[in-house]
């Protein structure tokens, strides 16, 4: 049985907050890949969440006045960052966690 990386919803922290969240590097690129492909919730959701800036990558695809040579190096990135990503699960065994990353 495959495990979900993300179990449940991460909590989310204030500035000044004293609470950590700890992830692996599965969790932070299932992170990652839903804010790419905005599958985040938009505007609404924020308004019942206190107004934490949306995660999605909406502004690397909107016609903007940063440069597009800007948006382009931020792409690479995250391809580049995808591309060690699963390098390096290629060469290891994923979907047995232990306790979960982050306390109750």
């Amino acid at each position: 049985r495959a495990s979900f990386p993300l179990p449940r919803a991460i909590p989310l922290l204030r500035a000044g907050s004293s609470k950590e969240v700890h992830l692996n590097s599965l969790q932070v690129a299932s992170l990652l890949a839903n804010a790419f492909f905005c599958t985040f919730p938009g505007s609404a959701a924020r308004e019942q969440t206190g107004k934490f800036p949306s995660i999605n990558f909406t502004s690397i695809f909107e016609a903007d006045k940063v440069s597009n040579s800007s948006k382009r190096h931020k792409l690479l990135c995250i391809f580049h960052y995808f591309d060690r990503l699963a390098q390096r699960l290629d060469s290891c065994n994923v979907g047995e966690h232990g306790n979960e990353p982050w306390g109750e």
